[in-house]
C-alpha cells in the first residue's frame, strides 16, 4: 500500500502544537483539550468526543458553537466508563463505519493510568498498526515483516514494542 492510498485516523488529545504536516490522508478527531488545538490550528474535524472533564464551560460553548460552524458531531460519554476517552474515539470511528488503515494518538501526560492503557490500545488494535505520538515521545508496536509509516521526529523518545511483549512467560 503506497503512503497516498493510506489514511490516519489522528485522535489529538492534547493542545500543543504539533508538525501537522506528518499526518497522511489525516481523518482529526477531538478528544478532550484537543480539540481547542485542532480549532486552534485550523484542522477539519470528523467528530469530538469524550467525558469533557477536562473542558470548562466556556470551552464547552466555544465547541458548540464551532460544531454548528463546521459542521461537526460532539459525542460526550459518562464520566464511569471503561475506557479512555481516546479508545472511545477509536470504537466511535469503527462504529461510523470510517475508513482508516492507521491509528495515530496524539497525546502526553504524566497519568501512568492513562499511558498504559494508551500503550494497551497499541496491542489492542494492531491491525491499525497504531501510534502514540506526544510532544517528545514517539511509541508503537514492532512486528516482524511490517511496514510504518515513521516521521522523523527531533529530539525525542522513540519507544519500540516488541510484539513478544505480550506473549503470555513460561513459568517452570
Amino acid at each position: 500500500m503506497k503512503n497516498s492510498d493510506i489514511k490516519q485516523l489522528v485522535i489529538v488529545c492534547r493542545d500543543y502544537n504539533l508538525n501537522w504536516e506528518q499526518f497522511i490522508n489525516p481523518i482529526f478527531i477531538g478528544v478532550e483539550t484537543g480539540v481547542l488545538s485542532l480549532l486552534k490550528y485550523k484542522k477539519p474535524i470528523k467528530f469530538i468526543c469524550g467525558d469533557n472533564d477536562t473542558i470548562n464551560k466556556q470551552q464547552l460553548k466555544i465547541l458548540n458553537d464551532q460544531s454548528k460552524i463546521h459542521n461537526f458531531e460532539i459525542i460526550t460519554f459518562n464520566k464511569e466508563k471503561d475506557f479512555i476517552d481516546s479508545e472511545l474515539a477509536i470504537v466511535t470511528a469503527i462504529s461510523k463505519k470510517i475508513n482508516f488503515q492507521q491509528i495515530v494518538i496524539v497525546s502526553d501526560g504524566i497519568r501512568w493510568d492513562m499511558l498504559l492503557a494508551s500503550i494497551n490500545i497499541i496491542k489492542k488494535y494492531e491491525c491499525f498498526n497504531p501510534i502514540l505520538l506526544g510532544e517528545n515521545n514517539y511509541c508503537f508496536l514492532l512486528k516482524a515483516k511490517s511496514e510504518y509509516i515513521l516521521a522523523f521526529l527531533p529530539l525525542c523518545t522513540i519507544l519500540i514494542l516488541s510484539h513478544k511483549c505480550w506473549e503470555k512467560p513460561i513459568l517452570k
